[in-house]
C-alpha cells in the first residue's frame, strides 16, 4: 500500500510501481506531485482506476498503464496533460458517455505528443444500438472517433485498436462464435468508427483485433511506411489485393 502522505513529496519526479500485483488504487494525494514526470504502472494486474484528478499533474509525460488488466477506464481530463508523449494503453470506459467522471476518446484529441505506441482497448463499448438521437448509429460512430483527432498524432509509430479488452485469450470455439454472432448494427457501427480513427500516413505498423466490419477502412492505403498489418479475429470479407500499393508492407 501507498501512504497517504505521499503527496507531501513535492519535488518527486519519477514514481515507478510496475509488476506490483497488489496495488488497487493509487491515494488521492497523488495528484499533489505537480513536478511528477513519470508514472509508471505496467503489469499491475489488480490495479482499477486512475485517480479522478490526475489532471492536476501538469507536467506528466509519460504515464504506463501497460498491462494493468483490472483497469476500467480513464479519468475524465486526461486530455489536459498536454505534455504526455508516452500512453502506451488508452482503455474505454462501459459508460463513457453518461457519467462525468469517465473520459471518453475525445480525452485523445489535445494529445498530439503522443509517440512510440499507442493501444486503445475495449473499442465494443463505444457501439451505439437503437439511439433516441436523430442521429444513426453509423453517423455516432463516425462522430466518436473522430473525436481522438489520431491523424493529429504525428509522432506515433504503432497503433492497434481492439475492440476487445487485449486481455484474455479466446479458444478457436470463442472466435468462430464471434464472428459467427455479428449483427448487422454492430457491422456498420464498427466500419464507421474504425473508417474515423484515421492516423498520420506515417504509421509504421497497424494492428486491429475484434472488428466485426466486413471492410477495411478507405484510408488503409494512405499509409505508405507501414510496414506491419495486423488483423486479428477480424470479420472483414474485403478483397486485400490493394494492399499491394503499400511499398513497405
Amino acid at each position: 500500500m501507498l501512504s497517504h502522505q505521499l503527496g507531501e513529496l513535492e519535488h518527486l519526479r519519477f514514481l515507478d510501481l510496475s509488476f506490483n500485483d497488489k496495488i488497487v488504487r493509487l491515494p488521492d494525494s497523488i495528484t499533489m506531485l505537480r513536478n511528477l514526470e513519470v508514472l509508471d504502472l505496467f503489469k499491475c494486474e489488480r490495479f482499477l482506476e486512475l485517480p479522478k484528478d490526475l489532471n492536476k499533474l501538469e507536467n506528466l509525460s509519460i504515464l504506463n498503464c501497460g498491462y494493468c488488466l483490472a483497469l476500467t477506464h480513464m479519468p475524465a481530463g486526461l486530455g489536459e496533460l498536454t505534455r504526455l508523449e508516452s500512453l502506451p494503453c488508452f482503455v474505454v470506459g462501459k459508460d463513457s458517455s453518461v457519467l462525468d467522471h469517465i473520459g471518453g476518446l475525445d480525452e485523445l484529441k489535445n494529445l498530439n505528443n503522443l509517440r512510440g505506441t499507442l493501444q486503445i482497448e475495449n473499442l465494443a463499448r463505444l457501439r451505439v444500438r437503437g439511439t433516441t438521437t436523430a442521429l444513426s448509429p453509423p453517423l455516432m460512430a463516425f462522430i466518436i472517433g473522430g473525436g481522438a483527432h489520431l491523424k493529429g498524432k504525428i509522432h506515433l509509430q504503432t497503433l492497434s485498436l481492439r475492440w476487445d479488452d487485449g486481455r484474455h485469450g479466446k479458444g478457436i470455439r470463442e472466435q468462430i462464435q464471434f464472428l459467427k454472432g455479428s449483427e448487422e448494427e454492430d457491422v456498420h457501427f464498427d466500419e464507421n468508427l474504425l473508417e474515423s480513427l484515421r492516423p498520420h500516413s506515417g504509421l509504421n505498423s497497424f494492428y486491429v483485433t475484434g472488428h466485426k466490419g466486413r471492410k477495411l477502412p478507405s484510408w488503409i492505403c494512405s499509409l505508405t511506411q507501414l510496414v506491419n498489418l495486423h488483423l486479428g479475429w477480424c470479420n472483414v470479407q474485403h478483397d486485400l489485393h490493394h494492399l499491394q500499393g503499400l511499398p513497405s508492407l
